[in-house]
């Protein structure tokens, strides 16, 4: 059963703001490109990663240029628009106004107060119970490096209903739940909105999530550029960004930059086709599993159980290989069918296994390309196991 696609109506601003969009994307593509380029000059470990990374963000602005109107029309695409300017600007007035300082001797001054009150109250057999059960609860340095990724799976939440609840407040609370009657004779963004929000799980979803997907990535992209041009600023989220960079990182781009701007780029190759959305936007979900999840289990389990390394790559452990293939193939078996779950499966493994050889790419630029490729490719085979048209 196929599910009738959303007629959004495409006038001169949903095309508009999706130029806009486009050549900004270009533009960071541009950017990012010059410090590939300064990466493969300095021999940087990460230098390939950074290459690719430019390809995809140029994949993304032409994508946008050519398809984002009639994917993400308007409001959406202004409100990404919109967002894309505050990243700029919450990107210079955090900088210049270093609120990163102000942040840090707040934290510190806290930090003092609570002490002397806990030494004040507390006895001290209990601060030592405390001090040990804290010291247990401090994650490992791949523990904090994945949480960020692991706080990407929030948007399954959006493709499994939350986006279409979200989308249906915001219209009963800006027009009334009575006022259909204005997508006669609003314009394009008012039309849009009540389809999005009237139109079922399935396209609120998918509009839903695309738009927060484009907003997180133009939120952390000027970010990301101030702090390679100069890394000595108060930049946004820096201690956050620091504490989760290796070693190979610290020179070029973070892990969050490739999964922010490889995630949005293969939804929209995969949903190009409304007509197939009952197909496609639970593989997008299913996307996002392997590449959040399941990345996130080979990382853990091999942590913890991965005593026999790969020979041709020591930071990866057979352990881990085989606890990330198992979880993309379980958790995207619902989605997809048994098809497109050994699919993933296979697209995990094998790019568990040869991600560093020949040259090092990051795997999550790999994993949402590969895999938005290779659903488009079986997308008749797809039949997923509880489809919410």
């Amino acid at each position: 059963m196929a599910v009738e696609p959303v007629d959004f109506l495409v006038g001169p601003v949903s095309r508009g703001a999706a130029a806009v969009l486009g050549g900004m994307t270009l533009a960071y593509a541009g950017l990012t490109g010059v410090y590939a380029v300064r990466g493969l000059r300095a021999q940087l470990d990460d230098r390939w990663s950074a290459v690719v990374a430019t390809a995809v963000m140029a994949l993304l602005g032409i994508t946008l240029w050519r398809d984002g109107a009639r994917l993400l029309p308007a409001p959406f695409s202004i409100f990404v628009l919109v967002v894309a300017l505050a990243g700029i600007a919450l990107t210079l007035t955090y900088t210049l106004g270093r609120y990163q300082e102000r942040i840090e001797r707040f934290k510190v001054q806290f930090g003092e107060r609570l002490s002397h009150l806990l030494d004040a109250i507390v006895a001290e057999e209990r601060q030592a119970e405390w001090e040990r059960l804290r010291t247990s609860w401090k994650p490992t340095a791949e523990e904090r490096r994945k949480t960020p990724h692991l706080l990407m799976g929030l948007f399954l939440l959006f493709y499994a209903g939350l986006g279409y609840f979200i989308l249906r407040g915001v219209w009963d609370l800006l027009y009334g739940a009575d006022a259909a009657i204005l997508t006669l004779d609003g314009g394009e963004g008012i039309r849009n909105l009540y389809l999005a929000s009237h139109s079922g799980a399935l396209a609120a979803g998918q509009v839903f999530s695309l738009t927060c997907l484009l907003g997180l990535l133009y939120v952390l992209v000027p970010t990301e550029l101030l702090r390679l041009k100069y890394p000595e600023l108060s930049y946004p989220f820096k201690s956050l960004i620091l504490t989760r960079l290796r070693n190979r990182e610290r020179g070029l781009f973070g892990a969050h930059y490739y999964l922010a701007a490889a995630t949005p780029l293969a939804v929209l190759w995969l949903t190009a086709d409304p007509a197939r959305w009952d197909a496609t936007v639970p593989a997008a979900a299913a996307l996002l599993v392997v590449t959040v999840f399941a990345d996130a289990a080979s990382a853990l389990v091999g942590i913890r159980y991965g005593e026999r390394k790969f020979l041709h790559n020591a930071r990866k452990s057979y352990a881990g290989a085989v606890g990330g293939t198992v979880v993309a193939f379980v958790a995207t078996l619902p989605l997809l069918g048994l098809p497109g779950a050994l699919a993933s499966a296979a697209v995990f493994l094998f790019i568990d296994l040869i991600a560093p050889v020949p040259i090092f790419v990051s795997d999550n630029l790999l994993y949402p390309v590969t895999l938005s490729i290779v659903y488009l490719a079986m997308v008749d085979s797809i039949q997923p196991w509880f489809p919410y048209y």
